[in-house]
């Protein structure tokens, strides 16, 4: 279940940067003064860049969370065998 939240926040991030990039072009085109264009293209690209990069950001701590339970419920199935010996 959380494989799939944390690919779901991927495919989210990609989602979120190509969306962002769309609209820092589209509202860039429509600011007349040339000083107010460069302002909203790297102000919208250094937002998408930040806000795509905490979303992948997430879904890497959600998969490395997922990997760690899955690494302490193995230590925990072998420190059952070796108390049972």
């Amino acid at each position: 279940m959380s494989r799939y939240c944390a690919k779901a926040l991927v495919v989210l991030a990609a989602i979120v940067a190509l969306a962002g990039i769309g609209m820092t072009v589209i509202i860039g085109i429509g600011m007349t003064n040339v000083i107010a264009r460069v302002i909203v293209f790297l102000a919208g690209f250094i937002l998408t860049a930040i806000s795509a990069t905490i979303l992948v950001a997430v879904a890497q701590l959600v998969f490395l969370i997922m990997r760690v339970e899955a690494e302490l419920a193995d230590i925990a199935a072998k420190l059952e065998l070796q108390k049972g010996d």
